[in-house]
C-alpha cells in the first residue's frame, strides 16, 4: 500500500517490475496511478478523474478512517447543537511565515468567545510571532499521529483541507477548510 505525495510513476513502475502487487492511497492524480493494481481516491470528484490501474475505488464511500473515530463520530452524530469551546486548528506548513497563521487567529478570536483555540504548530512558524487573543484562550501543540484525541474535544476544526478535511466530516465535526493548492481550489 502506497499513500505518499513522494510516490512519482518512477517509484511506482519500479514496484511493478519487481512484481509487488500495489494499491496506492491518491488524490488527484491519476497520472502516477498506471500500471498499479488498485488505487483508492476517497475524494469527492475521483469518480470524475481518468485513473489507469487495474482497480479503482473512487469517492468518498471509499473513505479509509482510524477505527479510533468511530466512537467520536457516533457520539457527536447524537449530540444536539453545541457551543463552539473548542476549536482545534490544523493547518500545515507555512514555510516558517506567522502572517497566514495570524489571520487565522485573529480571525477566529473575532469569531468566538471564551472559547479554546488549539493550534497545533505549523512547522518552521516561531511561536513568538503569533498574535496574542483577546477574547479566547490559545493553546500550542505539538503534531501528533493521534488526532482521534484532539477530534474528541473539538467543536470546530480549521483546516487546510487534506485528509483532515475528511477525517473531521466523518467524525461529524464541522470543519472550516480552506485552499491551499491550486487543485484544491477547483
Amino acid at each position: 500500500v502506497v499513500d505518499s505525495y513522494l510516490a512519482d510513476r518512477a517509484y511506482l513502475g519500479t514496484l511493478a517490475k519487481a512484481r509487488w502487487r500495489t494499491v496506492l492511497v491518491s488524490d488527484f492524480n491519476p497520472a502516477v496511478a498506471s500500471g498499479v493494481d488498485a488505487v483508492i481516491d476517497f475524494t469527492i470528484e475521483a469518480e470524475t478523474l481518468a485513473y489507469c490501474a487495474r482497480r479503482a475505488y473512487l469517492g468518498p464511500r471509499f473513505y479509509l478512517n482510524k477505527p479510533e473515530f468511530a466512537e467520536i463520530r457516533e457520539r457527536n452524530l447524537k449530540a444536539s447543537k453545541r457551543e463552539v469551546r473548542d476549536v482545534l486548528l490544523l493547518i500545515g506548513r507555512f514555510q516558517g511565515n506567522a502572517a497566514p497563521v495570524n489571520v487565522l487567529l485573529r480571525g477566529l478570536d473575532r469569531a468566538c468567545r471564551n472559547a479554546s483555540i488549539r493550534l497545533v504548530r505549523p512547522p518552521g512558524v516561531d511561536p513568538t510571532r503569533l498574535a496574542a487573543l483577546d477574547r479566547n484562550d490559545l493553546e500550542l501543540m505539538e503534531a501528533t499521529p493521534f488526532l482521534e484525541r484532539l477530534y474528541a474535544e473539538a467543536d470546530l476544526v480549521v483546516s487546510g483541507g487534506r485528509l483532515v478535511k475528511y477525517e473531521s466530516i466523518y467524525c461529524a465535526i464541522p470543519n472550516l477548510s480552506f485552499s491551499r493548492t491550486p487543485k484544491q481550489r477547483e
